[in-house]
């Protein structure tokens, strides 16, 4: 609201500008408005689109006709208030008539729908106190586009961004202030179609203080609040991080990273988290170095679906040696173990080692690269299993090959898939099917429905996890290749995995 009340303001200051009488001309040593450039342009725009699908199962024929008629002004300026280091601005405008016909065919029904609307699209951008220690900027910004989909009509999109920005340059305590709300209005051309509406606010806080350049301590503060319809999702989320970065020892080669963040979700499910982490990285010699982790966990989280909130308590711990052997030669040593508490009851303790190794050599044909990894996993659970949910997990259909979800033991009744604007629900059977191997889900879309070769889509559902059982895994890559100089790159890689499966209970 204030980005468009500061448009307001500079437009009608243009208009007074040019309406000054002679007399005010004479008196007035300094213009209050200086226009440095002025544009004008006409647009002119006809799009046609024709759509027809053929039932497999002897349905019939569906036929789509979309015609869209645009005429506008375009008008943009520059300026600047008194001078361009007090308020600097850029004004741009679109503004004009549309005219939007749809029309299907099945069968012997005909459906037909039409719209005339106005188009109103701008983009304004000021700056203040360019070259003082506190600059600022606001800006709104409006544009509409069309999007074509597969087997249904066009998504009109249009998109409102306002918001502002303001920061404090200093060298001991930098700090920044930035608002930014977003607002997109989803229309399909069919009217038969649902609308949707994203809105999208984010507040932020940046400020640090610098005892050195090697000793800074750093605050940020981050309120977000979003909005969906029709899939109703509202809520309000704020996060508090600290953090404290150290450089020390010889020459400031070592770094201590810590880092404590508070998290806090409201409205349509909510989320409590609280993390701490230290991470710690030394350089012991040119050749060897090393990396230190700890990370405690402890969080919250409702669901969308009905299933019982999470309470989840976390420790992570980890280590990480790399040693340049040779110029060629460099080998990795990573370990962690992980100890998860959940409070239904579900334990999971994790232990890992993986060593690796890298070779890269220049020879007279190329370059020869090799790689080794071997990665010594267990993981023991006790205590019984419980359902977890998944929501908007993105995956890319690309034919041949399905889809395969990520998690195991996933409950069919509760897939739900979208698109990315959170627009179309797709359904089973028509637009994609459903195959269990083993305990996982493989999804494949069906070429006659509504999902596109390459289309990304958003995923959710519910999967039981936990259960009575100790997994221990072996995995092992190798990787051989050689990039001769005139682009041919043969290669060799083995990848074998073993695990086995020690049943605690007879679950």
């Amino acid at each position: 609201m204030f980005a468009l009340a500061v448009m307001t303001m500079i437009t009608a200051a243009i208009v007074n500008a040019g309406c000054r009488s002679s007399e005010s001309s004479r008196r007035s040593r300094v213009n209050t408005v200086n226009i440095n450039s002025v544009r004008r342009h006409l647009e002119m725009t006809v799009r046609a689109r024709e759509q027809e699908q053929t039932s497999k199962v002897g349905a019939g024929i569906t036929k789509s006709e979309e015609t869209l008629w645009e005429q506008a002004i375009g008008l943009e300026v520059e300026g600047s208030i008194y001078h361009p280091n007090l308020v600097e601005f850029s004004l741009a405008g679109l503004f004009g008539l549309l005219k939007e016909d749809y029309r299907d065919e099945f069968g012997d029904r005909t459906r037909t729908s039409s719209d005339d609307g106005e188009i109103v699209e701008f983009d304004l951008e000021g700056s203040f106190f360019k070259k003082k220690p506190y600059p600022g900027s606001v800006f709104a910004r409006r544009y509409r586009t069309l999007q074509p989909r597969p087997f249904l009509s066009s998504l009109e999109t249009t998109t409102t961004t306002t918001g502002f920005a303001w920061q404090l340059v200093n060298t001991t305590y930098p700090t920044s202030l930035q608002y930014v709300n977003t607002k997109v209005e989803l229309r399909p051309l069919n009217d038969t179609e649902a609308p949707g509406l994203q809105e999208n606010a984010t507040l932020r806080f940046d400020t640090e203080y610098r005892f050195s350049d090697n000793n800074v301590v750093s605050f940020s503060y981050e309120n977000r609040s979003v909005l969906e319809e029709p899939f109703s999702l509202d809520y309000t989320s704020d996060e508090v991080k600290l953090a404290h970065k150290l450089h020390f020892g010889e020459k400031h080669l070592h770094q201590l990273d810590s880092e404590v963040v508070f998290f806090d979700q409201r409205g349509t499910f909510d989320i409590k988290r609280t993390r701490w982490r230290e991470s710690l990285r030394l350089t012991h010699s040119d050749n060897l170095r090393s990396w230190y982790q700890f990370e405690f966990l402890d969080r919250t989280q409702g669901s969308l679906l009905g299933v019982p909130p999470i309470h989840e308590k976390s420790y992570f711990l980890s280590s990480t040696l790399e040693h340049q052997w040779y110029l060629s030669l460099q080998s990795q040593l990573y370990a962690f173990a992980q100890r998860q508490k959940f409070d239904s009851g579900l334990k999971i303790t994790r232990f890992g080692l993986q060593p690796s190794f890298d070779y890269r050599k220049k020879n007279r044909w190329g370059i020869l690269l090799a790689n080794y990894r071997l990665r010594l996993q267990k993981e023991d659970r006790e205590g019984g299993s419980r359902s977890l949910e998944v929501v908007d997990e993105r995956v890319t259909f690309r034919d041949p090959d399905p889809v395969v979800l990520t998690n195991t033991n996933i409950a069919v009744s509760t897939i739900l898939i979208t698109d990315e604007l959170r627009t179309v629900v797709f359904r089973s059977g028509e637009d994609y099917t459903i195959r269990l191997v083993s305990d996982r889900i493989e999804l494949e879309r069906i070429p006659t429905g509504r999902i596109g070769e390459g289309q990304v889509v958003l995923v959710d559902y519910v999967f039981a996890f936990g259960g009575d059982f100790v997994l221990n895994t072996t995995a092992q890559n190798l990787t051989i290749r050689q990039n001769f100089e005139f682009g041919l790159s043969p290669f060799y890689r083995l990848r074998r995995q073993d695990q086995t499966i020690d049943p605690k209970s007879a679950n």
